[in-house]
């Protein structure tokens, strides 16, 4: 798992408003999905601050990958309550 996955993973272990962001993406269809990403990157077009480009690939990242990182989440959710990973 890249570095990046791995700092949403820990962030969404953290961080309930996180998890129910990925969550909530997760939950999306294609096409709610598909127009989420278009106002994204509306929303995100010449934006160049650290922190707009820093929201922009986390937006990203989670678009692409909601279901590894929620996967891996639950899975170290189950490990620190001592069940089976």
């Amino acid at each position: 798992m890249d570095r990046a996955l791995e700092e949403i993973v820990s962030a969404c272990l953290i961080d309930s408003r996180i998890r129910d962001l990925v969550e909530n993406i997760a939950t999306m269809d294609n096409e709610k999905r598909n127009e989420f990403k278009k106002k994204m990157n509306i929303y995100f077009a010449g934006r160049s601050a650290e922190e707009d480009v820093q929201a922009y690939r986390f937006y990203k990242l989670v678009l692409e990958k909601y279901d590894e990182i929620l996967e891996e989440v639950r899975k170290r959710e189950g490990s620190e309550r001592g069940g089976t990973p």
